[in-house]
């Protein structure tokens, strides 16, 4: 997964910690590899708030989950179990048609 992250830090320097917390974060994602074309994570710190958004790109979807706190590490959690939802939504709708045609 390393090389389909694009991980950004805005306001605030990225450190390993946060960098290997991301990482290992979503390895969650690694069952959806094949469907999976980049990942894009973006941390902001604003006001002693915590914004974070994660998009990915897939070969016919563009997913994006969004989350803002006051400690990272948590809205990180967030925004990976969204995503995670939504990615398992789509994927059974997609066997769903499938099984029906």
């Amino acid at each position: 997964m390393k090389n389909k992250l694009e991980l950004t830090a805005r306001h605030f320097d990225l450190t390993d910690n946060i960098r290997d917390f991301v990482e290992k974060k979503l390895t969650k994602f690694d069952k959806h590899n094949k469907y999976i074309i980049n990942m894009r994570m973006v941390l902001e710190q604003e006001n002693n708030r915590n914004h974070v958004e994660l998009t990915i790109k897939t070969r016919d979807t563009i997913f994006s989950s969004k989350d803002e706190g006051y400690d990272l590490y948590i809205s990180i959690d967030n925004v990976v179990d969204k995503m995670h939802s939504q990615l398992f939504k789509h994927r059974e709708l997609f066997e769903t048609r499938r099984k029906s045609s």
